[in-house]
């Protein structure tokens, strides 16, 4: 007796409740080091969107070969396996968005899922059977459910998880995207290679059914966490009884004295935001998608170097541009809910794209001078600007509209983004047909980077201070503020 007292006393818990909540609620806080992994698998639907970038060549040999076609009709197909991928996102990010506002983010997760997993299933066959129509609308199907999916995570996390742990698990998030990215082009050569289009299948099989058990184990892993956070309060009848008490990261926000209504300046910024977020989408996503051909046409391979050797190494220039977003993100993620000041960071990230790409406008143009020198430099800078944009542009979003928007807000940046994806290709594809080189590509990639820069620069001048702004986007924690008055002491 006197142990259920003392338990009692500690959790709050009464000794008369049911014995599964008093042993829900006294079980310790889980570690976020499951929930973590389950996010990171469960964004490797990208693998499946990204295997067909570094084998362009290939894939038109196999069509040119096995269906005759020519190499015009070809470029508008590959253009138009990116095009039909983006085409359900003209809609769908927004309408999940409202879906999960209404349903929550778990039923939306999940559907979504095994959307992928059937996109992925319709994407193998076709390639199998070389009928065109079967793959696009494989990648049609996956469309519908691959955006969405990021849209639910990011929505998911912030269901159940304090503020402080948000931009980190977005981050983590972000992370999953790019380095199932940097696999599916590191390991398609290999894959095409050994096994023919059945290896390349395998590659896309694997990957769709890792990103459906991922999802999955972090719904598990939410319900655990759920049943650890769950709070009592005193009912009408001076009972105990259990309330569920979501800690959703706009209601978290409103909790700090951040945004309530949607003022026409908080619209305004989010606005902008919107135009930084489709910057970063072409800058970085779009410019992965002719990564391969890019590095190679600029940095040739020798005349006694095979052209499969080439390829895997324009491959593996790939694998690393997203990997450094990869590892950067969740870092970048943690540094900032610790210091704060998000527009700060997304400035610092908008110079470093423009400059990666105006080095490869400049390569384009001027290649004697870059030819002794590889695409370390300007790869590492446009990589590294994503480490900052991808996990930071969702928190400009909820510190700018207030929670009834929330899941809507992501859905509709996603939204923009994914017609801009889809619709930026064919412009590649244009000017590609009709130059005969990337050239003129790169000056429309440099010249997308600088306008990203504007709008930042124009987004935190609107939320400052000076001009009337609630200054969010420049505002640092109070342990930020702590170091600085201990950094001014000294």
């Amino acid at each position: 007796m006197f142990r259920v007292l003392r338990r009692s006393r500690i959790t709050g818990c009464s000794s008369r409740r049911p014995k599964s909540e008093r042993s829900c609620e006294t079980e310790q806080p889980r570690s976020l080091l499951p929930l973590s992994l389950a996010l990171f698998i469960g964004q490797f639907g990208y693998v499946v969107f990204i295997a067909f970038a570094p084998l362009k060549d290939d894939l038109a040999t196999v069509y040119q070969h096995g269906l005759g076609m020519n190499s015009y009709d070809f470029e508008y197909f590959y253009g138009m396996l990116y095009t039909v991928y983006g085409a359900p996102n003209f809609f769908m990010p927004l309408l999940s968005g409202a879906i999960i506002d209404r349903i929550g983010a778990s039923k939306v997760l999940m559907f979504c899922s095994g959307l992928n997993v059937l996109g992925a299933f319709l994407t193998c066959v076709g390639s199998l059977l070389l009928r065109p129509f079967i793959v696009l609308s494989g990648r049609l199907v996956l469309g519908f459910g691959n955006e969405s999916v990021y849209v639910a995570a990011v929505a998911l996390v912030g269901e159940f998880l304090p503020i402080k742990d948000i931009t980190y698990m977005t981050g983590v998030i972000a992370s999953g995207s790019f380095t199932a990215n940097a696999l599916g082009s590191l390991l398609a050569v290999p894959a095409f290679h050994a096994g023919g289009t059945i290896g390349l299948c395998t590659l896309i099989g694997v990957a769709a059914l890792m990103q459906l058990c991922g999802n999955i184990e972090c719904l598990r892993q939410r319900s655990l966490m759920t049943c650890t956070a769950r709070t009592f309060r005193k009912a009408p009848s001076h009972e105990m009884s259990p309330v569920w008490e979501p800690c959703h990261i706009a209601a978290a926000a409103e909790e700090a004295g951040l945004v309530r209504t949607a003022t026409p300046r908080a619209i305004a910024i989010f606005v902008i935001v919107i135009f930084c977020s489709v910057a970063n989408t072409v800058c970085v996503w779009n410019f992965s998608m002719i990564l391969c051909p890019v590095i190679e046409g600029t940095w040739p391979p020798l005349a006694s170097e095979p052209k499969v050797a080439a390829e895997e190494r324009a491959g593996a220039w790939e694998f690393f541009f997203m990997m450094v977003a990869a590892v950067g993100a969740p870092v970048v993620g943690g540094i900032v809910s610790a210091l704060g000041c998000p527009g700060l960071f997304i400035l610092y990230s908008q110079c470093l794209q423009c400059l990666g790409h105006a080095i490869f406008a400049f390569a384009s143009f001027v290649p004697a001078v870059v030819l002794s020198h590889g695409p370390l430099l300007p790869l590492f800078l446009i990589s590294h600007s994503n480490s900052f944009c991808a996990p930071l542009l969702y928190t400009c979003a909820v510190l700018t509209l207030p929670k009834r928007h929330a899941g809507k807000a992501f859905g509709c940046m996603v939204l923009i983004q994914n017609v801009v994806m889809g619709l930026w290709p064919l412009l590649v594809a244009h000017l590609e047909v009709s130059s005969g080189s990337y050239q003129s590509s790169k000056v429309a990639f440099a010249s997308v980077g600088f306008a990203g820069l504007t709008c930042c620069m124009l987004m935190l001048a609107m939320d400052s201070p000076a001009f009337g702004g609630l200054n969010m986007l420049l505002k640092p924690t109070q342990y930020c503020e702590k170091l600085w008055y201990l950094y001014k002491r000294k």
